[in-house]
């Protein structure tokens, strides 16, 4: 058997003298039948005060989804072959979306308050130029990203277009929404976008 975790108290008065008459029932039970089941021997009551000391920590779109899904056990230990999208509440969605409304709100402040993608910049790149000779793996992990429907104008045209397919497919390793963006095209090739820079070394390009 796993570790047993810390118990919870049940919220109600008489919840000591119920454990009391339980463990009375369960010493009578095992003494019959060792094997006893006696997760079966709890009363509906019983668990019903279980669920609720379950629920203090748990957001409310929590407690919905909990709440529900024991509706629907009950339900099915009652009628096994009842069609369970005729007992889900009508409201549901409403509820839900009514509960979870404030953390969403909150995941959209912080994706409204995250500075912009670098990336995007590379829309305004209409052409690039090669200033030296590429090697044979950086030329043919670009060709992956060229494809048969491009028609570009000119020989740097098909390059910005392969090259912002590739920037974009890349995992982004380090990125300033103003200065610039790294990324990992492959194991062994990063690349490395900045601008206003006519340093074309090593030292700062990749």
């Amino acid at each position: 058997m796993g570790s047993a975790t810390s118990p919870k108290s049940l919220p109600n008065a008489d919840a000591a003298q119920w454990n009391k008459q339980l463990m009375l029932e369960f010493q009578a039970a095992l003494e019959n039948d060792p094997a006893a089941d006696l997760i079966s021997m709890f009363p509906d009551f019983y668990v019903h005060e279980h669920r609720n000391a379950q629920y203090g920590q748990l957001s409310n779109a929590a407690k919905i989804n909990f709440r529900l899904i024991e509706d629907l056990q009950d339900t099915l230990r009652h009628e096994p072959e009842v069609n369970l999208l005729s007992v889900l509440p009508k409201n549901y969605s409403r509820r839900i979306e009514m509960a979870a409304g404030p953390r969403i709100n909150r995941e959209q402040k912080c994706l409204e308050d995250s500075p912009p993608e670098f990336r995007t910049r590379l829309d305004q790149a209409e052409n690039a130029t090669v200033i030296y000779p590429l090697s044979k793996e950086v030329t043919t992990v670009l060709a992956q990203f060229s494809g048969p429907e491009d028609k570009p104008t000119s020989i740097e045209g098909s390059l910005i277009l392969s090259l912002k397919r590739l920037l974009w497919a890349s995992k982004k390793l380090w990125e300033s929404p103003v200065r610039g963006v790294v990324v990992k095209c492959d194991e062994n090739i990063i690349a490395k976008v900045i601008t206003r820079n006519n340093d074309y070394t090593e030292y700062m390009s990749m």
